[in-house]
């Protein structure tokens, strides 16, 4: 029995100690710990103990057999019953380690019973052999450790290797450069293999201590909570049956942020592996290796000071925290987001020759284009249109940096252009089809988008409000807009009276910023509004859906750094033309093609040169109730510059208003040109949207 443990004292030490007491000479066996166990269950079972005693004798065997053997009580009865039983007729050979598959195999030798037949002998002596050799291989080769022990995130099964993930895997192991940096695109796999390759160091070498840096806190503790189970698992037990997870009953620190293997240097310090926030303050200096997945936040993207401060801290911090540079290593993954961000500065210092014993792999990740500028994907589990529709929701600038891997500095003007529809039914340029889209308009679900401002003084911003429609084939558009110099009570009004003009066409819902010093008025305000629109007679009052968008700000001029941002992410979607503004049809005499501009003097026109010239200083009035519609509702908008999915005889047809819609706007363009630089630009090589 543990020495110390006092908590049968208060029971009649016939009763429990004879069931709890261990020779000395079979402490460290776990089948001893898991026998006594069984006995004492057997004598709960035979009313030789009471629950009282029974729970006690458990309590002190489980905290016993973990002191002593490295193995909770529950896990050795599972991996120290009968061998044989163990195996035959179950899936959980790989689970065994080779001593315990060797003493399989001796066993199946000595049995000669029903249970295991010549046959059976032959087959599991085969199988034994075959496992053992793929443990042995994967102990050696880290991909091969991580297809033994490793499981995918998404749906639990053997993780599929892809040729990019070898090539990861490649990199990290390349002895002749330690150190190392790969850039690749979001969602392929970096980080999951990566975690792979870390336990299978520490399984190699389990005195190694790791330092793991991510962009935030939360993140490091979920990396760190991944890598434990992965160490805890029976797999990773199979491969390394010495290396076990240390706790308080042994001394050591197992937290959210660390964790430590038994090892022989069980003096050091520092744990076996500990996870910071790249802005957490980080202590120790007797790390071996520093790995870095995606430490730099978005953020760094517009905040030149955050990027500075970032890369100070990865130079002059951590670093430093490790115990023998020359013997030390370090493995970065990311993502760029600036051409200054702290990633790229090593790889420039790399390419200049300042940074030695260093390997950086930023090409053979990128996503390119093929001939005829469509995407050719690297991993199968994404195809090329999955690409094509990141480009156009995501933008020239977000798309190049998260998937060509080039970082590009921000734009002054964040939106280079936009596009518009012909809205005049009565114009001369108006033609028959038109009417298709007019129809539709007319039986689309309609939005209000609203951007308040918190007063009407004399230098305060208008209330930016926007009616948008999406047709029933998930085409948006937006056809009209207000600028509107009222207090908080008249606007509140103006919206009671909006709602409630048409009865026939009413309003889907209405959407509205709710954020920083305004959030309250706007809750009063949707309070308010359902009770005005009952008091009115209104019938569909408590049908009209409201969502509040919130955008993260600080104070200062750092809020309009927000707007950016936000503006940014849409950008994809405004250039598009995901989100059509209403305008007018242009021809020039002697042209065949013709052109669309927004209609001088209206108030879209306004709107449209205050996306077209924002860049963050100037007043953004319906800029932000723009981009909130357009980033709420992103995923559900369709481009009709794209070729649906399924062939055109086995599309589900949503009506003929629909059908003849999508004819309108599905136009080759082969029928069209233009006279416009910038349209020519646009429709090169693609689909033109509109004739």
């Amino acid at each position: 029995m543990p020495q110390g443990d006092t908590s049968t004292s208060d029971l009649p030490e016939d009763r429990v100690t004879r069931y709890v007491q261990i020779p000395d000479k079979d402490a460290g066996n776990p089948a001893i710990w898991v026998t006594r166990y069984l006995a004492v269950i057997n004598a709960f079972g035979a009313g030789t103990l009471n629950d009282m005693e029974t729970q006690r004798a458990t309590d002190i065997l489980a905290k016993g057999c973990k002191r002593l053997t490295g193995h909770e009580l529950e896990d050795a009865a599972e991996r120290f019953m009968d061998p044989i039983a163990r195996v035959v007729g179950e899936d959980s050979i790989l689970n065994l380690s080779e001593k315990e598959l060797l003493a399989v195999g001796e066993a199946m030798k000595q049995i000669d019973d029903l249970r295991v037949t010549d046959d059976v002998k032959k087959k599991w002596a085969v199988t034994i052999k075959k496992v053992i050799r793929l443990q042995h291989e994967a102990r050696t080769d880290p991909c091969k450790f991580w297809a033994y022990v490793g499981r995918d995130s998404e749906d639990g099964n053997v993780f599929k290797f892809s040729p990019i993930h070898l090539d990861f895997f490649d990199v990290w192991n390349d002895r002749d450069f330690p150190n190392s940096l790969i850039m690749a695109p979001p969602g392929h796999g970096k980080s999951t293999n990566l975690r792979g390759y870390v336990c299978w160091r520490i399984g190699k070498d389990p005195n190694r201590r790791i330092l793991f840096i991510t962009d935030s806190t939360d993140k490091a503790e979920k990396e760190v909570r991944a890598m434990k189970r992965i160490i805890r698992s029976s797999r990773f037990h199979a491969l390394y049956p010495a290396v076990r997870l240390l706790g308080r009953m042994d001394d050591e620190e197992d937290s959210k942020t660390r964790f430590t293997v038994d090892r022989p240097n069980r003096q050091s310090r520092e744990p076996t592996l500990e996870g910071y926030g790249i802005g957490s303050r980080i202590n120790g200096n007797g790390y071996d290796m520093v790995v870095g997945d995606d430490f730099s936040p978005e953020d760094v993207r517009n905040q030149g000071y955050l990027r500075t401060q970032i890369t100070e801290k990865w130079t002059a911090v951590v670093e430093d925290r490790l115990r023998d540079p020359s013997r030390s290593e370090i493995k970065v993954i990311c993502t760029p987001w600036h051409p200054e961000d702290t990633a790229n500065k090593i790889a420039e210092q790399v390419r200049r020759g300042h940074l030695r014993r260093w390997r950086v792999e930023i090409d053979r990740f990128r996503i390119k284009d093929d001939k005829d500028g469509l995407a050719i994907p690297i991993w199968d589990r994404f195809p090329s249109d999955h690409f094509e529709d990141k480009k156009i929701r995501q933008g020239e600038v977000r798309y190049s940096c998260n998937y060509r891997l080039e970082a590009r500095r921000a734009q002054s003007k964040t939106v280079r252009w936009l596009k518009y529809y012909h809205s005049l039914p009565n114009h001369r340029n108006t033609l028959e089809k038109d009417q298709y889209l007019f129809s539709a308009l007319e039986r689309g679900e309609k939005w209000l988008s609203i951007d308040p401002s918190a007063s009407a003084g004399k230098d305060s911003s208008d209330h930016g409000v926007g009616r948008f429609v999406i047709t029933e084939g998930d085409y948006c558009f937006l056809t009209r807009c207000w600028f509107l110099h009222m207090g908080p009570g008249a606007m509140e009004d103006w919206i009671v009276n909006e709602l409630q003009t048409e009865v026939s066409r009413p309003y889907k819902g209405v959407q509205i910023e709710a954020q920083g010093g305004i959030k309250g008025m706007v809750s009063g305000w949707i309070d308010n509004i359902r009770r005005k629109l009952r008091e009115n007679g209104y019938p569909l009052a408590d049908d009209i859906q409201f969502l509040t968008t919130g955008t993260r700000m600080n104070t200062g001029v750092r809020q309009n750094i927000s707007k950016m941002q936000r503006l940014a992410e849409a950008t994809g979607i405004l250039e598009s033309g995901l989100i059509r503004i209403a305008g007018i049809r242009v021809t020039e005499p002697g042209k065949m093609a013709a052109c669309y501009e927004p209609i001088e003097g209206s108030e879209l026109a306004k709107l449209s040169e205050h996306v077209l010239t924002f860049d963050g200083t100037n007043r953004s009035d319906g800029v932000d109730m723009l981009t909130q519609f357009a980033l709420t509702h992103r995923h559900r908008l369709k481009n009709p510059a794209l070729p649906q999915d399924a062939p055109e005889k086995q599309r589900k047809s949503l009506g003929p208003l629909h059908d003849s819609l999508v004819t309108f706007l599905n136009v080759t363009g082969d029928e069209q040109t233009t006279y416009s630089e910038e349209d020519s630009f646009l429709n090169a090589g693609r689909r033109s949207l509109w004739k």
